[in-house]
């Protein structure tokens, strides 16, 4: 049997929705108010769920514009 988990498109979307998942509720307002990376990424893997990882990777969002605010990534942690 083959393990799903190691599909990019899969590790994507876990890795964007526990970052949202994990932030309080005062903390998604912030993020939603303010367009954050966090949010945008949420709102990515919801729309595109496992076939994020081909949108990103092939013509899809490529550059993460200046103005965008990354208020927290659980990658940066390790």
């Amino acid at each position: 049997m083959e393990d799903n988990f190691n599909h990019p498109g899969i590790e994507l979307f876990m890795k964007y929705q526990t970052d949202w998942l994990t932030l309080s509720k005062h903390q998604k307002e912030i993020a939603k108010a303010g367009n954050t990376m966090v949010y945008i990424r949420y709102m990515l893997s919801n729309k595109y769920g496992k076939h994020l990882y081909n949108y990103l990777s092939h013509g899809g969002v490529r550059e993460i514009p200046d103005d965008y605010v990354v208020i927290w990534d659980s990658e940066k942690d390790q």
